[in-house]
């Protein structure tokens, strides 16, 4: 990380477990709860848009909101995971044929 973004990066515990492990496992959980409903018969749509909390953990580090709106800097997790969704969707094969 320093060599990439010079000395004045950290890295901390907190922000490791509290800011991207656990959003990682809510997600998680909340798509693998989303899987059982499926086997189950039922349509969970909501739960299928569960990753698109993980940009929130970042936010939660004091100061992020206020630098995300000075700098711009952290939007890009915000597009990443929108890009993600909509490649799994494309690449689903789910809907019409033809």
């Amino acid at each position: 990380m320093v060599d990439l973004a010079g000395d004045d990066s950290s890295i901390t515990w907190t922000g490791t477990f509290l800011c991207l492990l656990l959003p990682a496992a809510v997600v998680g959980c909340l798509l693998g709860r989303a899987l059982d409903l499926q086997r189950s018969g039922r349509q969970p749509r909501w739960l299928t848009a569960a990753p698109l909390l993980l940009p929130l953990g970042p936010l939660a580090i004091p100061g992020a909101v206020g630098h995300l709106f000075r700098t711009g800097e952290g939007s890009a997790s915000m597009i990443m995971v929108l890009l993600a969704m909509l490649g799994g969707h494309s690449l689903s094969g789910r809907g019409r044929h033809g």
